[in-house]
């Protein structure tokens, strides 16, 4: 198990393609995941991200990992019309397929699951 603070997202300059598709979320390519860590470090940051597994085979790669932080905005659609709790033990946890193509993540599919507490 790992835990980290989310970091700058120019990382994903190297690791992510121009044209990513993302079949998890409406915004697409390198920009839109950019912009959808922003608005999850917005409505539950400061985040910390705790990793579970991490498995790779050929160019399929799936992370298990849970993401904590504290609920202060609802602007994202998995949280809309949630009223914002201020709970400071808020846990998304995520199974996240990527397909990976010559050195680069292309495709995104993922499944996650809000967890309140506190």
């Amino acid at each position: 198990m790992t835990v980290g603070k989310v970091a700058d997202d120019t990382v994903l300059n190297d690791l992510v393609a121009t044209d990513m598709v993302n079949h998890a979320a409406g915004p697409q390519g390198r920009d839109g995941l950019k912009t959808i860590l922003r608005t999850i470090e917005v409505d539950l940051g400061p985040t910390e991200l705790e990793q579970h597994h991490l498995i790779g085979e050929g160019g399929l790669v799936v992370q298990h990992v849970t993401l904590h932080g504290t609920h202060r905005a609802s602007t994202m659609p998995l949280l809309a019309d949630a009223p914002v709790t201020g709970r400071s033990e808020v846990r998304r946890a995520e199974l996240v397929e990527l397909v990976v193509e010559p050195g680069r993540v292309h495709r995104c599919k993922g499944a996650q699951a809000f967890v309140a507490n506190g």
